[in-house]
C-alpha cells in the first residue's frame, strides 16, 4: 500500500538536474532528509528561497538546484511559511506546531492580550466586540480541558512564533509569539504577505483570524465568522482560511474548504466575499501577478488557477486553469511567472513503511 506525502516537500543537496516541464522549467532534486515547506522569491538577488521544517534553515536555491544556507538560527528549529520584504531586506519565517482541542472564535476581536498595543488601523469596527484578546464566553484557551476532552498533554498546545531576520547579516530583528495574539492562536498557520507600508499579514485557520505585524513587531488581528473552518469530505481536519495576497489596496484571503475568496478593506477592516464565476472547489495558497491577476492553488483538483477582476475584487472570474502535481504545497510569484513547490512522493509500506527515494521539484509557469 502506498500513501501520498502531499504537504511537505523534501529537498537535498545532491543529484540535481534541470529539465523542461510541459509548462515551464523544473528544478528536480533528490532527498530523503530535509523537509521543506516554505517558498519565496528574493527580488534583490533574483533567486528562490526555501525553508526547512527539519533543521529550521532558510536556503537560497541556485539555478542548478544547489542549496546555500542563508539563515541559520539556533532559535529557529523549524521553518514553515516564509516571506521577504524587499524594501527592508528582511525575511520573515514562522515556526509552528499544530495543537488540538480548541475551536475557532467568532466575529471580530481585534486586539491582542492586555499589555500588547496594536498598531493603528485594522481594529474592530465601531460597535463590534473587542475582548482584548481574551477567549470568547465559555472558552478557556485550552488552559482547562472541557469535560470529556483528553487530559493536558494528550493534545499538545499549539505553538507558533514569527521570526524576522536581516537578510544581509542573518541576524534576528524581532520575534512575535503568534499563539498569544488571538483566541486559539497559532493553531494552524497558513500563508504570509506584505503590504506597501511593510506590514506583515498571516492567516491562522484555527483562530479564524488574520494577524497583522507592523515593522516594529507590534501585533493585532482581525477575525470574522466567514473565516471559520469547515470540514472537507474525506479529510480528518477542518480546513479554513489559508492563502493570502495583497493587491495594492486590499487583502485577499482564500478558504480551502469551499473555494471562497474574501476581500479585506484595510482602511476599515471590513470583510466582503468575492463573487467568483465558476469558483474552484478549493482555494489554497495565493500569489499576486504583476498584471493584477491572482494565482491560486486548487489542491483538491491538482490545479493552479488564475482569477481576474475588473471591479477591485468585488467579483472575479477564472481566467485560466493549469494541471499541476497533486503534491503542490507552496506558491510564489515574480512578474507573471509563478513558482510552485511540488512533490509526488510515496512511501511503500510493504516493509515497515520503507521510504521510496523521493522526487521533488520547484516548477515555474508563465501564466
Amino acid at each position: 500500500m502506498k500513501r501520498l506525502l502531499g504537504i511537505a516537500s523534501i529537498l537535498m543537496l545532491c543529484t540535481v538536474s534541470l529539465v523542461n516541464a510541459q509548462h515551464g522549467t523544473t528544478i528536480a532534486l533528490q532527498s530523503d532528509t530535509q523537509i521543506f515547506s516554505g517558498l519565496a522569491y528574493n527580488q534583490a538577488t533574483n533567486t528562490l528561497m526555501v525553508s526547512s521544517s527539519t533543521d529550521g534553515h532558510i536556503y537560497s536555491v541556485g539555478v542548478d538546484g544547489s542549496l546555500t544556507p542563508v539563515i541559520q538560527s539556533e532559535e529557529l528549529t523549524s521553518a514553515d511559511a516564509i516571506s521577504i520584504d524587499k524594501a527592508t531586506n528582511r525575511l520573515y519565517a514562522v515556526s509552528s506546531t499544530f495543537g488540538g482541542g480548541r475551536g475557532p472564535g467568532q466575529g471580530f476581536n481585534g486586539a491582542p492580550p492586555e499589555g500588547m498595543t496594536p498598531p493603528e488601523g485594522m481594529t474592530p469596527p465601531e460597535g463590534a466586540p473587542n475582548n482584548g484578546g481574551a477567549p470568547p464566553d465559555g472558552a478557556t484557551n485550552g488552559e482547562t480541558p472541557s469535560e470529556g476532552f483528553p487530559a493536558d498533554g494528550q493534545f499538545p498546545a499549539a505553538e507558533a512564533t514569527l521570526y524576522a531576520f536581516d537578510l544581509a547579516t542573518g541576524t534576528s530583528v524581532f520575534q512575535v509569539n503568534l499563539t498569544q495574539i488571538a483566541p486559539n492562536g497559532g493553531g494552524f498557520i497558513g500563508q504570509m504577505t506584505l503590504d506597501a507600508a511593510g506590514n506583515l499579514y498571516i492567516t491562522d485557520s484555527a483562530a479564524s483570524a488574520v494577524y497583522r505585524i507592523d515593522s516594529s513587531g507590534s501585533p493585532t488581528y482581525l477575525s470574522d465568522s466567514n473565516f471559520q473552518a469547515q470540514q472537507q469530505q474525506g479529510r480528518g481536519m477542518a480546513m479554513g482560511i489559508r492563502g493570502l495576497a495583497y493587491d495594492g489596496t486590499n487583502l485577499l484571503v482564500s478558504k480551502m474548504s469551499d473555494g471562497s475568496l474574501y476581500r479585506i478593506n484595510l482602511s476599515d477592516g471590513s470583510v466582503q466575499a468575492v463573487q467568483i464565476s465558476d469558483a474552484p472547489a478549493s482555494l489554497g495558497e495565493l500569489a499576486m501577478l504583476a498584471d493584477g491577476r491572482l494565482a491560486a492553488l486548487d489542491r483538491m483538483n491538482a490545479k493552479v488557477v488564475t482569477l481576474s477582476s475588473s471591479d477591485q475584487w468585488q467579483t472575479a472570474q477564472v481566467s485560466s486553469s493549469l494541471d499541476i502535481s497533486a503534491g503542490a504545497s507552496a506558491i510564489t510569484a515574480y512578474d507573471n511567472t509563478v513558482y510552485i513547490l511540488e512533490s509526488n512522493q510515496t512511501v511503500d509500506n510493504g516493509e515497515q513503511g520503507t521510504p521510496v527515494t523521493p522526487q521533488f521539484s520547484i516548477v515555474s509557469y508563465t501564466l
